[in-house]
């Protein structure tokens, strides 16, 4: 047996499953190779000197000619500070619960930044509101009090009135009992008196009846003489009688008058003790009404004190929560989460950046010249803001001999963050309004002259008719934006230089400042010239505007052919669908599609797939799949 032979019958396994392997690796290449990629030998063969992007546009910023503040000045490196610094520190005890913030944040006034878990001031707050209720209660019931005491107060009084028109009563009735006492005292000797009278007439007439009696027995008297002697006698002797009846009447009346007196005496005093101790019972109530009031202004007091004292753990129990006093920049979180801090301690610094404040050094040599009030301009990462010198530090500093001056601005926002670089532009001399273009627009040619790019509005490229190709395959050519249909990527249009363009205008300036120079001629107000990104530019080149800053263009214009109209917005993908009207014959029977590297997309029919471009498959309607 020849040696090949002996070969193929050791090897014959290994050479069977080589055949294997290569029969399965095409199977593998022809079936599931999407339609219209490359293989490897298409990609080795590709012509990559054919290969070229298609004719653009250069990027560039633009500025307007317009009419400006200019003036003499000097440019100093300045640094770009926060207005205030506020350090965010912990009123009470306790241990940080939570931040809710992290360096570079922006927080607003009065935000929730963290809070401290303080919780024996929670606990204190509420007993002292339930002391506070407690002493709220006892003052209401202190002032209850207080009136009880006032009306038992008002009950004394009017015991006292009616126990001084007792006592008034009872004089009354004495005076009346001593005028009887006096009147019977003056009717007693009256009636003395004529009692005497009466015994003088009455002895008077027994006289005479004596008298009358013996002239009548010795005949010298008649009997009717003698009779009218008796009757006188008698007449007198009823007199006498009722006189004396009279005087035992008066002498009656006195001793019942008397008895009146001490009765009326006795009147009097008991009313003057009755009043006594209802002034007595005044005066007590008087004292209890006014203990009562000094007890219940005392419980106020108290319930002031407690619900004070109330407020103020519930304010110490409020400063658990950590907020911010100025709006701002989260800088520094001193602490974190977990740390047990101490009252006063810093747990956050914020920088108030809602003003700006831009310091530069000065020379000696300037003092005087700059003042507060001066014209300045501020110049950020390409951004300009005019402004004054708000201050000037009164010190000139020893090493250095610089003066320091400060300026400040609203913050203008995007680019302006605290401790950025920037220059201040101070004007030594007075400005005057005069039609200007930033500096960098204006160049100077080889022989002295001065020149700009002007930016002219031409023809748009981007009609649907212009000639669109594939970068990876330039031989594809296509009226309008679609797909390559090799590698399935967006063609571009051949040509994407858009609708803008340049010229070079020769223009007369006059005088400058750090940011502008003036135009006297050359220019009219609006025109817009190149201030970036303008070094390989010639007449009639195609530009595309963009956003510019000191390093270079923070933006670059689309591939897709769009005119500078839109600001180099990229238009939107093409759809996998061209004609959205004419409904797949696949998605009027209900079939789904999906891309077999990218499952999550469905479709209702036939397309490529807006991730990978690969062609969209039939979906199995039974599994699913």
């Amino acid at each position: 047996m020849s040696s090949v032979g002996q070969f193929f019958k050791k090897q014959w396994f290994s050479i069977l499953l080589l055949i294997g392997v290569a029969i399965g690796v095409t199977w593998a290449v022809r079936t599931l190779r999407p339609r219209g990629s490359m293989s490897v030998i298409e990609a080795q063969s590709m012509d990559m000197s054919a290969m070229k992007a298609p004719t653009g546009a250069f990027p560039v910023g633009i500025d307007y000619a317009l009419e400006r503040m200019v003036g003499g000045s000097s440019v100093f490196p300045a640094t770009v500070q926060a207005l205030n610094d506020e350090d965010v520190v912990a009123r009470v005890d306790g241990l940080v619960s939570n931040l809710a913030v992290y360096p570079g944040d922006k927080v607003k006034p009065g935000q929730l930044l963290g809070t401290i878990d303080a919780r024996e001031l929670d606990e204190k707050s509420a007993a002292g509101q339930l002391g506070a209720s407690a002493a709220r209660l006892k003052a209401s019931a202190m002032q209850s009090m207080v009136a009880q005491e006032q009306a038992a107060f008002a009950r004394a009084k009017a015991d006292v009135k009616t126990a001084e028109a007792k006592a008034q009563q009872a004089t009354a009735m004495l005076k009346t009992a001593k005028s009887k006492v006096s009147v019977a005292q003056k009717d007693i000797p009256r009636m003395q008196a004529m009692i005497d009278e009466q015994e003088a007439e009455l002895t008077l007439a027994e006289e005479n009846v004596t008298r009358y009696k013996g002239l009548y027995d010795n005949g010298y008297v008649s009997k009717q003489q003698r009779d009218e002697a008796v009757r006188t006698r008698d007449t007198v002797r009823s007199k006498l009688r009722g006189a004396e009846a009279a005087k035992q009447q008066a002498e009656a009346a006195l001793s019942t008058a008397q008895a009146e007196v001490l009765s009326a005496q006795a009147g009097v005093e008991a009313a003057n003790s009755e009043l006594e101790a209802m002034r007595s019972s005044v005066r007590e109530a008087e004292a209890r009404v006014k203990t009562a009031r000094d007890q219940a202004v005392a419980e106020g007091a108290s319930a002031n004190a407690m619900s004070a004292e109330a407020a103020a753990s519930g304010t110490m129990a409020s400063y658990t929560q950590l907020r911010a006093v100025s709006g701002g920049v989260v800088t520094e979180r001193v602490v974190s989460p977990g740390t047990p801090v101490m009252a006063g301690q810093v747990v956050l610094k914020i920088k108030s950046d809602a003003k700006l404040r831009v310091q530069a050094d000065l020379p000696q040599s300037l003092a005087g010249k700059v003042v507060a009030g001066s014209s300045a301009r501020v110049k950020v990462n390409g951004q300009v803001v005019d402004t004054k010198i708000s201050s000037v530090f009164p010190f000139v500093e020893g090493g250095s001999r610089t003066f320091r001056i400060e300026a400040v601005i609203d913050n203008p926002g995007s680019g302006w963050d605290v401790g950025s670089y920037s220059l201040l532009e101070v004007f030594t001399q007075s400005q005057t309004r005069r039609l200007s273009v930033r500096n960098e627009a204006v160049k100077t040619a080889s022989d002295g002259t001065r020149y700009v790019w002007l930016v002219h509005e031409g023809k748009a490229q981007d009609d649907p008719n212009a000639e669109y190709t594939c970068t990876m395959h330039p031989q594809v050519s296509n009226k309008g934006p679609g797909l390559c249909p090799i590698c399935k990527m967006d063609l571009v249009p051949r040509d994407a230089r858009g609708n803008t363009s340049v010229e070079r205008r020769m223009v007369t300036v006059g005088i400058s400042d750090a940011s502008y120079t003036e135009i006297v001629s050359g220019l009219e107000t609006g025109d817009q010239v190149t201030v970036g990104g303008d070094d390989e530019l010639f007449p009639g080149a195609a530009i595309k505007p963009v956003k510019w800053g000191n390093s270079g263009p923070e933006e670059m214009p689309s591939g897709r052919g769009e005119s500078s109209h839109n600001h180099g917005s990229a238009a939107p993908p093409p759809s996998g669908d061209p004609d959205a009207s004419k409904k797949p014959e696949g998605q009027q029977a209900g079939l789904k599609y999906t891309c077999s590297m990218h499952p999550e997309v469905i479709e209702d029919g036939p397309g490529i797939c807006p991730i990978c471009k690969m062609d969209l498959v039939r979906m199995d309607k039974d599994s699913g799949e």
